[in-house]
């Protein structure tokens, strides 16, 4: 199954990654592992997410704003 396969079959939709504004790479593979920098998250709204994992955050819900990462 890809990626593209497993995102539809969660209802999961990925908005278009914003143009860069320098020059640097936004996500690196390695070792099946996917780092991401640089980025930032927004709701389905479009309103941006902010806060911080334990604090503003509860552990459960730091894979909720994954899907949208811009």
């Amino acid at each position: 199954m890809s990626i593209d396969q497993r995102l539809a079959e969660l209802g999961i939709t990925l908005p278009q990654p914003a143009a860069p504004v320098a020059s640097y790479v936004p996500a690196v593979e390695q070792g099946g592992l996917l780092h991401i920098s640089g980025q930032i998250s927004f709701a389905e709204d479009g309103s941006l997410i902010k806060g911080r994992l334990g604090k503003t955050w509860i552990s459960t819900a730091g894979s909720l704003p994954r899907a949208g990462v811009e």
